[in-house]
């Protein structure tokens, strides 16, 4: 069942920006300095990213939620409806971002990031939240809940933070960024 988050730009953008607070803030910033000229931004909800970009850049939001599109086109971002796993333009642009996506797609999330390292033209950026150590099973299913996309299987997962900084090393970022709950890795051709 998809999460209420999921039914409209607004609620998705007041949900995020409730759940992750002043590092969300941190999160684009650190994402927009060493982005590029031009951006692909997989998975990108409501098109947030296109803010912290420079105004000459070139922007292109990829997602699957409507309701997220609509919301990001009322506000002027270059979005279109399309999966990422059979996106075939990566070659197009100097940068990709994925932010918060290879939890929504494991467990094809590994394929993917070896198509989308070998296919863009300068740079790829990966911000994935870790799984908090700790939580108990009641809030692990609920954060669950609230994650449900509607579009995704729900054998989803997180990975915890260890596993996660193992799965950006094995192909060799150039930096790893901990930014609150989330790890941004960069890489460079």
């Amino acid at each position: 069942m998809q999460s209420p988050l999921y039914w409209s730009g607004s609620l998705y953008s007041a949900g995020i920006t409730m759940m992750h607070g002043r590092t969300l803030h941190k999160r684009y910033s650190y994402i927009a300095r060493h982005a590029g000229d031009s951006v692909i931004d997989v998975g990108c909800g409501t098109g947030k990213l296109f803010e912290y970009l420079p105004p000459d850049s070139t922007y292109l939001g990829i997602d699957l939620n409507d309701n997220f599109l609509r919301h990001a086109r009322k506000r002027g971002r270059n979005v279109m409806k399309q999966d990422a796993l059979t996106f075939d333009r990566f070659h197009e642009f100097d940068a990709c971002v994925v932010m918060d996506v290879l939890h929504h797609i494991n467990p094809r999330h590994e394929e993917f990031v070896e198509r989308v390292l070998r296919d863009v033209r300068k740079r790829v950026i990966i911000c994935e939240p870790f799984e908090v150590p700790g939580r108990n099973r009641i809030t692990k299913n609920l954060v669950k809940l609230i994650d449900d996309d509607g579009i995704n299987s729900q054998d989803e997962s997180w990975m915890d933070k260890n596993t996660l900084r193992r799965f950006y090393d094995s192909f060799d970022p150039v930096s790893v960024e901990e930014v609150g709950q989330a790890m941004i890795a960069v890489y460079e051709k």
